[in-house]
């Protein structure tokens, strides 16, 4: 059935060890409202009985021959299939059949839970993704005195004597304040690479949206919350956080470095991230990619987070995902060169 019918998919949901938030009927309404997208959800009901749910975005081309579908798009987390039993090739082969009769180009991202399932999937193209996740079946103490590093216990306990103090909130309630931050980010990052601040503001709300934050706020309630880190009073550093189910994420992270520098904020904020997840019964917290950033990664193993691989598959003809792929790779390094080339006209005096 599509749409898949919503009181049937918030059960499967409920009875399956391998969903996430982003697999809810609620992430959905959010992409759909955000993107500009439709609902084109699958449910199906295999031959013993039981039920596979994928959460399914579609265009709104006028021509289907045009239009692509998501699952999902880029920003908003895994797609794939999930059910009332864990998913394997043979669901896979199913859902498969079925999906690229309605659709000439089909992204699919079924994340790090159930990719091994797509691991035989007759994909065009595949994009690698590594991420990382802390384990919290033991519980958050346990994580805490066995597989926290010591000078990670320690930056935490030395932000909480200098100071740092930690504020929740939904995200509702909180979102203008992450987003702030995250401007201030963005415009300490610029500066200290001798990019125009104008123009990293630009890029970066390219990539990412208040209105977009907001509107997953707004549909994912108690969900979504965000924890603010303040110093002096002044927020300093925030995370979102999904929380929900066996899977909490470590969702959008921001600080102003001005501010948190030799305070810890950051590993305040993660720890109390953890703890909470843990708290509210999560198994697992995924704290997403590192973009191959040591320094970033070396961050999240010090918590604990463990690295896991998957990918992201694409299918259609052949000549159209090549041209996708080569198009993102264009606009990737076209950002990349307005930047470089703005910071050069910078450093050049008029006299040189």
């Amino acid at each position: 059935m599509s749409p898949a019918p919503r009181d049937v998919w918030t059960t499967v949901w409920d009875a399956s060890a391998e969903a996430t938030v982003f697999h809810r009927p609620e992430w959905l309404d959010a992409c759909c409202e955000a993107g500009g997208l439709e609902n084109a959800s699958r449910l199906y009901e295999t031959v013993d009985g039981e039920r596979i749910v994928v959460p399914l975005v579609r265009s709104r081309a006028s021509r289907p021959a045009w239009r692509t579908a998501w699952s999902m798009p880029v920003g908003f987390g895994f797609g794939g299939a999930f059910g009332t039993r864990p998913v394997v090739p043979e669901d896979v082969a199913m859902v498969l059949d079925d999906l690229l009769t309605g659709s000439a180009r089909l992204v699919l991202n079924p994340g790090p839970v159930t990719g091994a399932a797509w691991a035989a999937a007759p994909a065009q193209a595949r994009v690698r993704h590594d991420v990382h996740i802390v384990d919290l079946r033991e519980g958050y103490d346990a994580l805490w005195s066995s597989d926290l590093s010591s000078d990670t216990r320690n930056k935490v306990r030395k932000a909480q004597k200098r100071g740092v103090e930690v504020q929740w909130g939904l995200g509702t309630e909180l979102m203008q304040v992450h987003w702030e931050i995250f401007l201030r980010w963005t415009t300490q990052r610029a500066r200290e690479s001798g990019i125009p601040v104008p123009l990293a503001i630009a890029l970066a709300r390219r990539r990412e949206s208040l209105v977009g934050y907001e509107t997953i706020a707004r549909h994912l309630g108690e969900r979504c919350q965000v924890v603010v880190a303040r110093v002096g009073g002044q927020p300093a550093a925030s995370v979102i956080g999904l929380l929900d189910g066996v899977h909490a994420h470590y969702w959008r992270a921001a600080s102003d470095q001005a501010v948190v520098r030799r305070r810890y904020a950051n590993h305040l904020l993660v720890a109390r991230i953890l703890e909470r997840a843990s708290a509210r019964g999560c198994q697992y917290v995924h704290m997403g990619e590192s973009g191959g950033k040591r320094s970033l990664i070396q961050f999240k193993e010090h918590f604990g987070a463990k690295p896991v691989s998957y990918e992201e598959l694409r299918f259609g003809p052949v000549t159209v995902t090549k041209t996708v792929r080569a198009g993102e790779h264009l606009l990737r390094r076209a950002e990349i060169l307005a930047a470089r080339g703005a910071a050069r006209l910078r450093r050049i005096s008029p006299g040189s």
